[in-house]
């Protein structure tokens, strides 16, 4: 207490044999006359040198091969129902189809063409793009499909994104230039939007009709804010190719590239890196309600974010191939595709979620 310190500091010293007596006057002065107290020991807190365990994640399932060619890009609708895409072969199909979860699935068209991207806004209607610019759509739930775009030599489209059944975006290169076509009537024509830019482009997401990113080579990012009249460079802070692209909001995104680059926005504008837990490179995020990614990679590379991308845990793997893809509906439900017809399920124990 201050009221005690004058005594012990702010008073000379008496000399010889009255020191002690003049220090018992004191103390008596400050206990008795003043109300001065010993300030009380502070109360202990126990001790706790265990760190609180990390959230375990659930563990990803290896599935019978789908084939014996890469799978390129994968679209999970629900629990059961998936599609997926990839290369070509003489002897399946190049489009598959699952309503189990994933435990079997079946070819459900050839194409002479690889595909490398598929995206369905319902169990009715779908489209499919790959090389050569190939794009197609179905509306009767994959059983016939409708060549919309025939091929352009030297084109290659990576990913799709539709934001409702008239409006929609493919994303590639042609030429050394990069490829970024914009539908208005559900695919019936293709108008390729002048970019003036020469990165290969991987990826496209938008959050809302009005919000959206494009990720591709040399660490570009483009944002919209007007859907896709004008598309401005983002500063990404990285010059590694961004391969994966998710969001949560127009506001919060994840994407992610080569030498396990991870970044993060919480803006919708600005982007961070964030730490990863490995230098695998990363070819594919998705994004789940509310606040949960996963993401996938090479050498099976997995990892789970439940706290919006802030922090990221590794997954155990059941494979060390390459996963080129994966989609999910839940932190415990989704589908991880890549190498060789590789094909992973997540859920309680690998099973699918009912």
């Amino acid at each position: 207490m201050n009221l005690c310190f004058p005594c012990f500091g702010g008073h000379r010293r008496a000399p010889g044999p009255y020191r002690w007596l003049a220090w018992g006057i004191c103390l008596w002065w400050c206990l008795i006359v003043s109300g001065c107290q010993v300030p009380p020991s502070p109360p202990t807190v126990p001790s706790n040198n265990s760190a609180s365990p990390s959230h375990q994640l659930p563990t990803w399932k290896a599935m019978s091969a789908v084939g014996e060619r890469d799978l390129l890009a994968v679209d999970v609708l629900d629990a059961r129902t998936a599609w997926a895409v990839g290369d070509i072969t003489t002897e399946t199909g190049t489009l598959w189809k699952t309503t189990d979860g994933g435990t079997t699935w079946a070819a459900a068209a050839k194409n002479t063409e690889v595909l490398a991207a598929v995206s369905f806004l319902d169990h009715h209607t779908g489209w499919v793009a790959g090389y050569a610019g190939r794009i197609e759509k179905t509306t009767d739930g994959g059983q016939t499909w409708t060549r919309q775009r025939f091929e352009h030599e030297g084109e290659n489209l990576n990913a799709l994104c539709f934001s409702d059944p008239q409006t929609g975006w493919a994303v590639g290169g042609v030429a050394g230039k990069s490829l970024l076509l914009h539908t208005v009537n559900g695919g019936e024509t293709w108008e390729q939007a002048p970019l003036n830019r020469h990165e290969n482009l991987w990826n496209i997401k938008f959050a809302t009709p009005q919000s959206g990113w494009i990720v591709g080579e040399d660490g570009l990012i483009m944002g919209t804010q007007d859907s896709g009249k004008t598309w401005m460079i983002q500063r990404s802070g990285t010059g590694v190719p961004l391969h994966g692209l998710a969001c949560l909001s127009p506001q919060t995104a994840v994407a992610v590239g080569a030498k396990g680059e991870i970044l993060r926005t919480e803006d919708g504008v600005h982007w961070n890196s964030v730490p990863a837990p490995g230098k695998a490179a990363l070819h594919s995020v998705a994004a789940f309600s509310p606040a949960g990614f996963w993401a996938g990679g090479a050498n099976g590379t997995l990892l789970g974010s439940t706290d919006g991308g802030k922090t990221w845990q590794t997954s155990q793997s059941p494979s060390n191939q390459t996963l080129y893809a994966l989609d999910v509906q839940s932190l415990e439900a989704g589908i991880a595709v890549g190498r060789q017809g590789l094909m992973l399920r997540l859920g309680p124990n690998g099973s699918p979620t009912p």
